[in-house]
């Protein structure tokens, strides 16, 4: 079941927020690759979207990033936390480095095609009897 996100017009500096993100979105009317700022808060008791265009992906050194907070960090925070990752190199050689040294997505693609392989062994023979063959 997917979530209804409603758009924030504003965030205050001091409002607790979920999570920071800056990706490399299509900017609109043929504009190319643009990073954005978005920003997750709660309002209403409903995930809320704020977002900031900063401008041309290519200028940007860093890669896109997500910083999870969970209402433990305020907006400014988060912000402040995301200037020093977009604007230093080491935190963009940081951000690469774990990117590179994660088997997240090796792990996912080794488990689909496990499940793939248990699936081709079983066969069904009946309502009540399951049959595995080998």
């Amino acid at each position: 079941m997917s979530e209804l996100v409603v758009a924030a017009s504003i965030v205050k500096n001091d409002e607790p927020a979920l999570r920071l993100e800056e990706l490399n979105v299509q900017g609109i009317k043929g504009q190319g690759m643009q990073r954005r700022q978005f920003i997750h808060v709660i309002r209403d008791d409903k995930r809320a979207i704020w977002s900031e265009d900063l401008g041309d992906a290519d200028s940007f050194h860093a890669p896109p990033f997500a910083i999870p907070s969970l209402m433990e960090h305020t907006v400014a925070e988060l912000r402040e936390i995301a200037d020093q990752l977009r604007e230093s190199k080491q935190g963009a050689d940081r951000i690469d480095e774990l990117g590179e040294a994660s088997t997240m997505i090796k792990d996912a693609i080794d488990e689909a095609e496990q499940r793939t392989l248990e699936m081709r062994r079983t066969s069904v023979s009946g309502p009540s009897i399951t049959v595995e063959r080998h």
